[in-house]
Protein backbone atom coordinates (compact mmCIF):
# COMPACT_ATOMS: atom_id res chain seq x y z
CA UNK A 1 0.00 0.00 0.00
CA UNK A 2 2.84 2.39 0.80
CA UNK A 3 4.29 1.83 -2.69
CA UNK A 4 0.94 2.77 -4.27
CA UNK A 5 0.76 5.94 -2.20
CA UNK A 6 4.32 6.89 -3.11
CA UNK A 7 3.66 6.28 -6.82
CA UNK A 8 0.50 8.42 -6.65
CA UNK A 9 2.42 11.19 -4.90
CA UNK A 10 5.20 11.10 -7.51
CA UNK A 11 2.63 11.15 -10.32
CA UNK A 12 0.92 14.20 -8.85
CA UNK A 13 4.26 16.01 -8.46
CA UNK A 14 5.11 15.28 -12.09
CA UNK A 15 1.75 16.69 -13.25
CA UNK A 16 2.13 19.90 -11.25
CA UNK A 17 5.65 20.45 -12.62
CA UNK A 18 4.47 20.36 -16.24
CA UNK A 19 2.39 22.81 -18.24
CA UNK A 20 -0.79 21.05 -19.37
CA UNK A 21 -3.27 22.63 -21.77
CA UNK A 22 -6.49 20.75 -22.51
CA UNK A 23 -7.57 21.24 -26.13
CA UNK A 24 -10.48 18.77 -26.48
CA UNK A 25 -11.98 16.90 -23.55
CA UNK A 26 -14.77 14.52 -24.53
CA UNK A 27 -13.95 12.17 -21.68
CA UNK A 28 -14.92 11.98 -17.99
CA UNK A 29 -12.85 14.11 -15.59
CA UNK A 30 -11.52 11.01 -13.82
CA UNK A 31 -10.05 9.68 -17.07
CA UNK A 32 -8.62 13.11 -17.92
CA UNK A 33 -6.71 13.13 -14.64
CA UNK A 34 -5.56 9.55 -15.17
CA UNK A 35 -4.31 10.42 -18.67
CA UNK A 36 -2.44 13.51 -17.49
CA UNK A 37 -0.73 11.56 -14.70
CA UNK A 38 0.17 8.67 -16.99
CA UNK A 39 1.59 10.91 -19.71
CA UNK A 40 3.71 12.82 -17.19
CA UNK A 41 5.06 9.58 -15.73
CA UNK A 42 5.81 8.25 -19.21
CA UNK A 43 7.58 11.50 -20.15
CA UNK A 44 9.74 11.15 -17.04
CA UNK A 45 10.60 7.58 -18.03
CA UNK A 46 10.99 7.76 -21.84
CA UNK A 47 12.55 10.17 -24.33
CA UNK A 48 11.03 8.70 -27.49
CA UNK A 49 7.49 9.85 -28.31
CA UNK A 50 6.44 6.40 -29.55
CA UNK A 51 7.48 4.86 -26.23
CA UNK A 52 5.41 7.44 -24.35
CA UNK A 53 2.36 6.68 -26.51
CA UNK A 54 2.84 2.93 -26.10
CA UNK A 55 3.08 3.24 -22.32
CA UNK A 56 -0.12 5.29 -22.12
CA UNK A 57 -2.00 2.96 -24.49
CA UNK A 58 -0.98 -0.15 -22.54
CA UNK A 59 -1.99 1.46 -19.25
CA UNK A 60 -5.44 2.43 -20.55
CA UNK A 61 -5.96 -0.98 -22.18
CA UNK A 62 -5.25 -2.62 -18.81
CA UNK A 63 -7.11 -0.17 -16.56
CA UNK A 64 -10.10 0.90 -18.68
CA UNK A 65 -12.64 -0.88 -20.85
CA UNK A 66 -12.33 -0.81 -24.61
CA UNK A 67 -9.53 -0.63 -27.13
CA UNK A 68 -7.45 2.50 -26.51
CA UNK A 69 -5.06 4.30 -28.84
CA UNK A 70 -2.55 7.04 -28.14
CA UNK A 71 -0.66 9.36 -30.48
CA UNK A 72 2.01 11.67 -29.09
CA UNK A 73 4.41 14.13 -30.64
CA UNK A 74 5.21 17.71 -31.47
CA UNK A 75 3.53 17.68 -34.87
CA UNK A 76 1.13 15.18 -36.41
CA UNK A 77 -2.09 14.99 -38.34
CA UNK A 78 -4.76 12.38 -37.86
CA UNK A 79 -8.30 11.35 -38.65
CA UNK A 80 -9.84 8.83 -36.26
CA UNK A 81 -13.12 7.19 -35.38
CA UNK A 82 -13.73 7.04 -31.64
CA UNK A 83 -16.36 6.04 -29.13
CA UNK A 84 -18.67 8.85 -28.02
CA UNK A 85 -17.22 10.64 -24.98
CA UNK A 86 -13.90 8.80 -25.29
CA UNK A 87 -11.55 11.39 -26.83
CA UNK A 88 -8.93 13.49 -25.06
CA UNK A 89 -6.51 15.84 -26.81
CA UNK A 90 -4.09 17.88 -24.77
CA UNK A 91 -0.65 19.42 -24.71
CA UNK A 92 1.88 18.50 -22.04
CA UNK A 93 4.83 20.90 -22.13
CA UNK A 94 5.74 20.91 -25.86
CA UNK A 95 4.19 17.53 -26.73
CA UNK A 96 0.66 16.95 -27.99
CA UNK A 97 -1.22 13.83 -26.89
CA UNK A 98 -4.30 12.33 -28.53
CA UNK A 99 -5.93 9.55 -26.53
CA UNK A 100 -9.10 7.83 -27.70
CA UNK A 101 -11.07 4.62 -27.48
CA UNK A 102 -12.12 3.05 -30.77
CA UNK A 103 -15.39 1.22 -31.43
CA UNK A 104 -15.20 -2.54 -30.95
Amino acid sequence: MADDEQAASEAQESVTERKIEVLIAEIPEELQQKAKRRVCLAMDKYDIEKDIATDVKKHFDEECEGSWHCVSGRSFGCSVTHETKHLFFFKCDQMFVLLFCSPE
